[in-house]
Parts: structure tokens; sequence; C-alpha cells
């Protein structure tokens, strides 16, 4: 029979304390996703609205700038698995957060198909701005981050007013809910991360 390590006390010691800080990180996202996604919806919706704005009529296609969430698709998939297989701790708020975005995943893979084979964009985007405030919102309240529900209730607004404008101008108020929705609380995020993990 394989004798168990007998620890000495300050391994134990230094053991609990890596322990303590693994569960520190994965309490504290880092930002970077809401960060990556922030910034790749913010720059389709900015070139797409700009093509459509000032009728840069030899671009074609340009609704085709969004096939690169394909690519950053699988690089967060790369970016998780490799998180993932370096976390020891894995805590509740990581599960919760993680089937909170899963489930906003597909419903927008659904929602995307059902609207582009119903050719209803040009009235989609207010409950695509709906959609977005609810996983936003459940990760800030699991985090105790008030900036993102702050940010969900930005989506909220930003949907109830994307009614009252001109479809172009939906890409617009897009950028302008990924700004307060996703990147302000990334930045946030990323400097507490910083300053809680490396404290």
């Amino acid at each position: 029979m394989q004798q168990e390590k007998q620890f000495s006390p300050e391994e134990s010691i230094a053991l609990i304390e890596s322990m303590i800080r693994e569960v520190k990180q994965s309490a504290v996202e880092n930002g970077f996703l809401y960060l990556l996604w922030g910034w790749t919806i913010l720059f389709c919706a900015l070139i797409q609205y700009s093509v459509l704005k000032f009728k840069l009529t030899a671009i074609k296609h340009i609704e085709a700038i969004w096939f690169i969430i394909l690519p950053v698709t699988i690089y967060q998939v790369i970016y998780l698995i490799k998180e993932n297989k370096q976390k020891r701790v894995k805590t509740y708020v990581d599960d919760m957060i993680a089937n909170v975005w899963t489930t906003f995943g597909i419903c927008m893979f659904v929602a995307s198909f059902i609207i582009s084979k119903q050719n209803i964009w040009a009235t989609a985007y207010p409950f695509v701005l709906m959609l977005y405030g609810v996983p936003t919102y459940l990760s800030g309240f699991a985090m105790k981050f008030t900036p993102l529900k702050i940010g969900a209730f930005g989506c909220w607004i930003l949907a109830l007013v994307a009614v009252y404008v001109e479809p172009v101008d939906y890409l617009l108020i897009i950028a302008v809910a990924m700004t307060i929705a996703w990147i302000i609380p990334g930045y946030l995020l990323r400097a507490k991360f910083k300053r809680e993990y490396n404290a």
C-alpha cells in the first residue's frame, strides 16, 4: 500500500495559501472575454454603420464583417480550455457564469438563425440588445460586480431607445451598448483582478 505523503506545518500552510489564491482568482474575473467580445462587436457594428450611413457603395456585402465572430469564437474556446487546465479550483460562481453565457450563446445562435431566415434584421436589433442585457446582469449579480449590472440596464434602456431610431442607427446603439455593458466593465474587472489577485 502506497504511503501518503506527510506535509510539514510549513508545507501545509503554503498549500492552504495556494488554494486560497486559486479560489480568489476564480472569484474575480479578469475581464478578458468581456473586452474580447465588446471590442469585436463594437468594431463590426461601427464598420457596418459607417458603410451604410455614408453610402460607401464600393463596399459590397458589408454584413459579411460579422463573420469575424467565427474565428473569435474559436479563439475563445481555445482560451477557455487553456484556462480550465490551469485552474485547480472551480467555484460555484465559475460554473454559474459559464452556464449563463453558454445559454446566451445558444439563444443568440437560434435568434440569429430565425431572424436571418425571416429576413427581419431591420426590426430585430432591439430584441438582440435585450438579450445582451440578460447574461450581463446575471454575471454581475453572481460576481457582485455593479458595473456589469449597470451595463445590463444600459442595454435594456437602449433596446427601448432603438425602437425610435432609423434602422441604420441600430448599429450605433449596439456600439454604445457594448461600450457600457462589456468594454468599460471589462477594464474595471481587469483592474480589480490585478489589484485583488496580485495583492
